[in-house]
């Protein structure tokens, strides 16, 4: 899988091997579980994120892993299926392409 992800005017392709994702699925249970009982995002309390707010997670996640050159969260990030599609206020865009 390719995520394409677009930070301001910079575009950059991610690589993510679907064996990577397989072998990350407790990392993303885990995370869904973690969501699942709530989150905080900013200030606030978010007792139960939605789709397009846990992709916003996800993202920043990936944005954060990035900045920090985290490769093996940032993989993991990329790998992640709340980034289907988003954005997040940090202007960071996210879609999957098949490979």
């Amino acid at each position: 899988m390719i995520l394409k992800v677009q930070i301001d005017d910079q575009l950059l392709e991610l690589n993510v091997p679907e064996a990577f994702i397989e072998q990350a699925e407790d990392f993303f249970a885990r995370m869904d579980a973690d969501m699942d009982q709530g989150w905080q995002v900013d200030r606030e309390w978010v007792e139960q994120p939605d789709q397009m707010l846990r992709g916003q997670i996800a993202a920043n996640k990936l944005f954060t892993a990035l900045e920090n050159e985290d490769h093996k969260l940032g993989r993991l990030m990329a790998g992640s299926s709340e980034l289907t599609a988003c954005s997040c206020r940090r202007r960071l865009q996210g879609h999957r392409t098949p490979t």
